[in-house]
């Protein structure tokens, strides 16, 4: 994975300085125009505790077709996107049916292959898109904050920037 990243708080403020961000403001706005509501309204959310977590961000930048998050890894980051478009998308594991009969089984189709079906490679894998994400979204939260593996990958389509925040970090 290609990827630009930046130290917490030091190349913040390095970004500062350069012109990188108009101000700490900027990121303000991001994460108050998102309503950092991660699935959830948080309408009581202090002004303060905003700008705390701003603090904390760290500024990523990834080049075009960059997979952020595998599914199935448990990621550490809470990730908002400032600019860009990702793909979601979610690797899918397909019975193949050995006869005619097993094909018109809606209950066979649907249960989850077994290990034998996968020894006897009766078992294809697709990856489908299932979402897409652009400014203002928000990636990787509830895994994050249940400490659990993430459901999906995520991948840029067009250069993207975003802000992340280590889950140790969002907990202020």
């Amino acid at each position: 994975v290609i990827q630009e990243t930046t130290a917490l708080g030091v190349a913040f403020f390095a970004g500062l300085q350069a012109g990188e961000f108009k101000s700490l403001n900027e990121i303000k706005e991001v994460l108050t125009q998102m309503g950092l509501h991660l699935g959830m309204e948080i309408p009581t959310w202090p002004p303060e505790n905003i700008e705390e977590l701003a603090k904390r961000l760290e500024y990523r930048k990834f080049p075009t077709n960059t997979l952020i998050v595998r599914q199935d890894d448990q990621p550490h980051h809470i990730f908002f996107i400032k600019s860009g478009r990702l793909k979601v998308l979610r690797k899918v594991e397909f019975r193949i049916p050995s006869n005619s009969r097993d094909a018109g089984n809606s209950e066979f189709l649907t249960a989850d292959p077994t290990d034998a079906e996968f020894d006897d490679h009766m078992v294809e894998s697709k990856l489908l898109e299932v979402d897409e994400l652009t400014n203002g979204d928000s990636f990787a939260d509830y895994a994050s904050l249940l400490k659990e593996p993430i459901t999906y990958s995520i991948m840029t389509v067009i250069p993207c920037e975003v802000f992340a925040c280590h889950i140790s970090d969002f907990m202020i």
